[in-house]
């Protein structure tokens, strides 16, 4: 899969150059507690917050390419059993419905969507290839697995180690 993303990395966009909405950040500005409202600010882009009574749909309101845009963005909350954390709260894609902690505003779509949905890729998979690597670390591996054939033969034919 990773080949696959370098290859497909090509042509799409970096989501590291698109504007994000991050859920930790907007939990750190108390963004998602009920009836919470403000101005979200990050990496030079900015949109209005405001969430419903019930903490489990925010409403986003943003400028992009000219077009004004007002986007219902519904939230998860799932127990986890950590020893300081009861929950974590995450995002749910507007379009596939999958949790995620981040949404991206790619240049290509009006609403805000998740790396897969937005037609995404991280900057490692458009600029590195998994592949060399990967193929490193066989070629070593390789090399060992012939070496300790070869050292089992050699002990085999001479007892003595000479």
């Amino acid at each position: 899969m990773s080949c696959i993303g370098a290859i497909w990395g090509r042509n799409r966009p970096i989501a590291e150059d698109c504007a994000c909405l991050d859920i930790s950040r907007l939990k750190d500005i108390s963004g998602l507690l009920p009836h919470a409202h403000g101005v979200y600010e990050y990496d030079g882009s900015t949109l209005i917050y405001w969430m419903n009574t019930d903490g489990t749909t925010l409403t986003i309101a943003y400028r992009t390419n000219g077009h004004e845009v007002q986007q219902q963005i519904d939230i998860t909350t799932i127990a986890v059993h950590l020893k300081n954390v009861a929950s974590r709260k995450y995002f749910l894609c507007p379009f596939c419905e999958k949790k995620c902690c981040k949404l991206y505003l790619s240049k290509r779509r009006y609403e805000m969507a998740c790396v897969k949905c937005g037609n995404l890729c991280y900057e490692l998979q458009a600029h590195h290839n998994h592949n060399i690597y990967y193929l490193l670390m066989k070629n070593a591996k390789e090399e060992r697995v012939h070496y300790e054939k070869w050292r089992r033969r050699h002990a085999k034919r001479h007892p003595n180690g000479n």
